[in-house]
């Protein structure tokens, strides 16, 4: 009963994530869900066909080691796809080289292993099933076909292993860009980063170095052992978390930048400042100030860049550009900045109020966003 559990867990976890991701389409349609429940999708078959593995049910070979093959090589690829729909205004799946890439190499690797099974008699099949995926080895007096499959399989170790490299690596890049881009258009960054998708991502970098390692181990050294419980309890987990996760996002890139804006500026377009940009940078961060001195708009809760450059009565790329360029800082700290300055005026002034209303008056929507702010751009030291 303990074996069952441990061979179906993974598949058990993918397969209600995909069902509850389903679900969720159904009420709102999402282009970033549909790549996350494709991905679960993926990952559901994968397992099931671990399954098929562990459980010695040799009748599905070749087929489920076909599509094992297939889905090995695709699950990080399809997972990669994913983030950049959240993070990228053109995303992977709008490119169509990057997207054949990351498609057909999976494709390629169940063609081939499908072609070489074509190739192979009922006696070379049992054979590869015995000596290799079983035992790990070249049988002996193997044909050259089954061979070929044999070097085959070990060829989409290492493809595995460099796709594992290359998601793990573009990912995380690719979390800290768009969390860099929140903090360029909004005041309150913190709630419309990607903490806990990037976190996510790193214990999939740890687990994946497992499943690399795993990988070149092959899976029959975890046959018939109670050693499989490790890996199984481990994927069921981080199964789990980045669906929870992304099933939890509710903010993507479209949510900063237009539709039409594939290229939109981040305030750098200007590699070499011209007199006349320079000139234009200076009056504009002189309206700035004024405004916000007047004004006192950093204490509306949740501001946003397009909100003051309405205002200002120009458009969010000078005004990026501007921030950029002549104060080196991105909005949110440049808000916040006055924010803090604004609370050490109000502490000094009416030292009868707690830092809860402090922090209110500051125009913060919760103290804990008081504080960490408060840390990082404080002016006076704390008494």
């Amino acid at each position: 009963m303990f074996d069952v559990l441990i061979h179906t867990m993974p598949l058990s976890v993918c397969g209600v994530l995909t069902i509850e991701m389903g679900l969720s389409l159904l009420k709102k349609r999402d282009r970033a869900l549909c790549w996350l429940a494709l991905w679960s999708a993926t990952a559901t078959v994968l397992y099931l066909c671990h399954m098929l593995y562990f459980e010695h049910i040799t009748a599905a070979f070749p087929i489920s080691d076909i599509v094992y093959v297939v889905c090995n090589l695709a699950v990080y690829p399809l997972y990669l796809i994913y983030l950049s729909e959240l993070t990228q205004p053109k995303p992977l799946s709008k490119r169509r080289t990057e997207l054949s890439l990351l498609l057909g190499i999976p494709l390629l690797g169940g063609v081939v292993a499908a072609a070489l099974y074509g190739l192979m008699s009922q006696e070379d099949i049992q054979q590869f099933i015995e000596g290799y995926l079983y035992h790990g080895g070249i049988p002996d007096g193997a044909t050259r076909v089954v061979r070929a499959q044999c070097l085959w399989h070990n060829v989409c170790r290492v493809l595995f292993a460099i796709g594992v490299v290359v998601v793990m690596t573009a990912g995380l890049r690719l979390i800290r860009h768009y969390n860099h881009m929140v903090t360029l258009f909004y005041a309150d960054a913190e709630d419309r980063q990607m903490h806990s998708v990037y976190w996510a991502l790193l214990l999939l970098v740890v687990t994946s170095l497992a499943s690399v390692a795993v990988n070149f181990m092959g899976r029959y050294f975890f046959v018939d052992t109670i050693w499989l419980a490790v890996p199984s309890f481990a994927f069921s987990f981080l199964l789990l978390f980045l669906g929870w996760t992304g099933l939890q996002t509710t903010y993507s890139i479209k949510d900063i930048l237009p539709a039409d804006s594939a290229g939109a500026s981040s305030g750098e377009e200007e590699a070499t400042l011209s007199p006349a940009v320079i000139k234009r940078n200076q009056q504009l961060q002189e309206r700035l100030q004024a405004f916000m001195d007047e004004e006192r708009l950093y204490l509306q809760t949740d501001i946003k860049l397009d909100d003051v450059a309405h205002r200002l009565g120009t458009n969010r790329t000078y005004l990026l550009a501007m921030l950029s360029q002549q104060l080196q800082m991105s909005f949110s700290e440049y808000i916040n900045r006055q924010r803090i300055a604004y609370a050490e005026q109000l502490m000094a002034t009416h030292p009868e109020l707690s830092k809860t209303e402090v922090s209110l008056q500051s125009g913060y929507a919760s103290p804990a966003s008081f504080y960490r702010n408060y840390k990082l751009y404080k002016t006076k030291p704390e008494a």
